[in-house]
């Protein structure tokens, strides 16, 4: 299926892709979720859409929620913190590369440090050699932790 999609990506970029799936939790579990299958999949966007039963969605239709969203843009002093959490978050990653070998260099990017189940995944490379690492392994690993959670706690 990527190796079609990716054929297809290359013929027509912008072109529209719609899949449908009955185990949408799956998508929404770390590691292997919807971030992994968009950059697999060489899909830039995502739109998720509900299923519902078609007398719900003619309820929808005649009175829509009224959602409001409020966003609020980040300060200049928040623009800094965000940018030097980046920095150092960039910074353990590069060192956790060098200090264990044994862990995939390709997988420990800022990007993928971004993503929801970026902890998850991380916890996956590093529990089969967790006993192999050296303490300031283990210590960077707990350090990317905490910058995530820092970079979170500013955006939210």
């Amino acid at each position: 299926e990527a190796f079609v999609l990716r054929l297809y990506r290359e013929a027509n970029p912008t072109g529209f892709i719609k899949a449908i799936t009955d185990r949408a939790q799956g998508l929404t579990r770390g590691g292997f979720g919807i971030e992994r299958i968009l950059r697999t999949l060489f899909v830039p966007g995502l739109f998720l859409l509900p299923r519902f039963h078609e007398s719900v969605a003619a309820c929808m239709d005649a009175c829509p929620p009224q959602v409001e969203e409020v966003r609020v843009n980040l300060t200049e002093p928040m623009l800094r913190c965000q940018s030097a959490l980046v920095d150092l978050l960039k910074a353990c990653m590069q060192e956790l590369a060098r200090s264990a070998p044994v862990l995939d260099a390709n997988e420990l990017t800022v990007e993928n440090a971004l993503t929801r189940g970026f902890d998850q995944l991380l916890r996956s490379y590093t529990d089969p050699v967790w006993h192999r690492m050296s303490y300031r392994s283990r210590q960077l690993v707990a350090d990317i932790r905490t910058l995530r959670r820092f970079l979170l706690a500013l955006t939210q």
